[in-house]
């Protein structure tokens, strides 16, 4: 990652205006309605197969560099955190923030690299939009709920 990279100033600047003063807890809510949130953007162009694989290449880097993503599971719908989740007691709040900021910035530079930074922009752009509290929240929030029904 460059110094001067868009992806890496937008990812940053976001955690910067989005994290501050967040249990770990909260951290992974965010950081689930931010990939919940560009999967479903990058799904409307690429579809779920690519973007499925583009997002399993990202985890695994993810999960090679930083141990406490262990658990993430890339499904046909998105990206599962239950397994972050239940270990937040334990995750330590900056290595969660650097996991995370590593994790978006590499899923935006790679789907960049992929497609001539074509869709990167509307990406940062829908990035810029999540916020514990938005309606993004409400979603996760309400998908989580459904699934504890469905166990």
């Amino acid at each position: 990652m460059e110094v001067n990279d868009p992806n890496l100033t937008c990812v940053a600047a976001w955690i910067e205006r989005t994290a501050p003063g967040l249990s770990s807890e909260e951290h992974v809510q965010l950081f689930e309605m931010s990939l919940a949130a560009m999967w479903r953007r990058s799904q409307r162009p690429l579809g779920d197969v690519t973007v499925a694989a583009i997002m399993d290449r990202v985890v695994d880097a993810a999960i090679e560099r930083f141990p406490i993503l262990v658990g993430l599971r890339v499904e046909a719908s998105g990206v599962s955190c239950l397994e972050l989740r239940a270990r937040t007691a334990e995750a330590d709040g900056t290595q969660l923030l650097e996991a995370m900021r590593f994790v978006l910035v590499e899923y935006l530079t790679v789907l960049g690299n992929l497609t001539a930074d074509i869709f990167t922009p509307a990406l940062r752009a829908e990035l810029s939009a999540v916020a514990i509290g938005t309606a993004h929240a409400a979603s996760v929030v309400s998908k989580r709920k459904l699934w504890k029904r469905k166990r």
